[in-house]
């Protein structure tokens, strides 16, 4: 009855350890494990290198881990999140991506996880161990690197800027060839995505576009939707770590709903939105009002089109007809459209805050 589209326990977790385990030749380890060796090496990994070494980690150990992970992840999002409402923790730890993330064992959750040590430490005003769980957060997922922006000071033109222009730089230059392989395989799909491209799909089927015209239909997208936010104002007041914590979720999802292709699964990071909506809403910030509501949408709106999709019987049409227009799939359609609308919209509010509180910092 969950918005998760079948799929076995702990199914992205297996995945990495049976891509660890045949493309490093562990033949007998693979065996063991009943993993079609033939067929997995057929298929791109998804994932940075570095998953490939987990075969270094004992099977039996391996299984369990995501059980600790997931209690581990559980504390930490009501950690984040901030409240003593039980409303709040339900409404966003029982929604599709975080039950999603969590029955498929996603390694998501490691990188939550780390994040939020980074954003530990940084409250504390350290500075090498936050850099060090980034970095770390980086090479296991390449997109927490785009939080670097929360270190930026007030002189926009500083050595230390620059710095951390130069670490950015560099960290791309070194995950190249990883950032070339990964992009060159994730495709959006329609449910359980997060992304600009599934809206590029729609439009793409009724005019037959290349794919080649993606990025750029989603950096045009993103920098009219920014230079639509230089004009809208809002007076944040000042919050330093619920501003923090705002940034860091803002960040990573606006940079993985425009120039990457996620599962919904990546909405996790909007608990660190979390704090400082509250706050805007209990100064009455209107704009954190429609934040909360967009966001509460874009959680919870899988389960109708889930619903609306099994009614129809939407794989026997697929399977007996294609893709055909007709009234039922018109109405998954127009539902599927409507939760995209949610997620750009989302995106257009945190651009807003994100805009005010970065220049803020930067004392624009």
């Amino acid at each position: 009855f969950y918005p998760i589209y079948g799929g076995k326990l702990f199914s992205d977790w297996n995945y990495i350890i049976e891509h660890s385990s045949c493309r490093n030749l562990i033949l007998e380890n693979a065996v063991n494990l009943k993993y079609n060796c033939e067929a997995t090496l057929k298929n791109v990994f998804i994932y940075p290198s570095i998953w490939l070494k987990s075969y270094l980690i004992s099977e039996e150990f391996f299984k369990i881990i995501p059980y600790f992970i997931i209690i581990l992840f559980l504390i930490i999002c009501m950690k984040v999140i901030n409240t003593e409402n039980f409303f709040p923790n339900f409404i966003i730890l029982f929604s599709t991506p975080f039950v999603l993330v969590m029955q498929r064992g996603n390694n998501e959750m490691i990188i939550f996880i780390l994040i939020y040590f980074f954003l530990f430490f940084f409250q504390k005003k350290k500075f090498i161990l936050p850099t060090v769980f980034l970095f770390i957060s980086g090479f296991l997922k390449i997109y927490p690197i785009t939080i670097l922006i929360i270190f930026f000071r007030k002189k926009i033109f500083s050595m230390y800027n620059f710095f951390l222009l130069f670490l950015l730089v560099a960290f791309l230059i070194i995950m190249k060839n990883e950032i070339i392989s990964i992009s060159s395989f994730l495709q959006s799909k329609i449910t359980l995505t997060y992304s600009s491209q599934t809206l590029f799909l729609i439009i793409n089927y009724f005019f037959q576009l290349s794919n080649n015209y993606f990025l750029f239909f989603s950096i045009g997208a993103f920098l009219i939707l920014f230079m639509i936010s230089l004009s809208i104002r809002v007076n944040i007041g000042d919050q330093f770590e619920e501003e923090n914590s705002y940034v860091i979720g803002s960040t990573i999802l606006i940079f993985s709903f425009f120039l990457s292709t996620s599962f919904e699964y990546r909405l996790i990071f909007s608990a660190f939105l979390i704090p400082l909506i509250t706050k805007g809403i209990n100064k009455k910030i209107f704009l954190f009002k429609l934040t909360y509501i967009v966001l509460l949408f874009s959680l919870w709106f899988e389960f109708l089109i889930f619903y609306t999709y099994n009614f129809i019987e939407f794989n026997n049409i697929k399977s007996n007809f294609g893709y055909i227009l007709n009234m039922q799939t018109i109405v998954l359609g127009s539902l599927i459209f409507l939760k995209n609308l949610f997620y750009w919209l989302l995106n257009f509010f945190m651009m807003i805050t994100l805009k005010e509180i970065i220049f803020k910092k930067l004392n624009f």
